[in-house]
């Protein structure tokens, strides 16, 4: 079985220098532990499909991404959010994942949101979180 979308995306993310840098390896599928050390980034799929032409599957996908820049304040979670977009928008090319590997053929951003969570007791403040989404085209193994 080949690498899965999700698993590449996270790989070009762990291997961008900025991103590296600020979560310091704190990149998440779904949701962060709990209590996890800030700031950090969340990854989900929230879309997709497979091409289709006559002749039956064309090998081509699309997946929607969705990351989440979290952080206790919004300057290092926009600051975070434009550092995945610069190692995200407009990359193209093969992402090796253990032994296998994934073609992506494009990747662009395609919107983006920012948000407070919580609080969810007196003594908490809430979390600045940035989503943007990332729509990815890819080949099929």
């Amino acid at each position: 079985m080949g690498a899965t979308v999700e698993q590449a995306i996270r790989t070009v993310l762990a291997a961008d220098e900025t991103v590296l840098a600020a979560v310091v390896g704190r990149i998440y599928p779904q949701k962060a532990p709990q209590n996890a050390d800030m700031p950090y980034l969340v990854y989900h799929r929230i879309g997709g499909e497979s091409m289709h032409h006559l002749g039956g599957a064309a090998g081509l996908a699309y997946a929607r991404i969705q990351i989440d820049a979290v952080s206790t304040n919004y300057t290092t979670a926009k600051s975070l959010a434009i550092a995945i977009r610069g190692a995200l928008h407009a990359y193209q090319g093969t992402v090796t994942v253990g032994e296998s590997t994934l073609k992506i053929q494009s990747c662009f951003r395609d919107g983006e949101t920012d948000g407070l969570v919580g609080p969810n007791d007196a003594g908490d403040t809430g979390v600045c979180q940035i989503s943007q989404d990332f729509q990815i085209g890819f080949t099929e193994a």
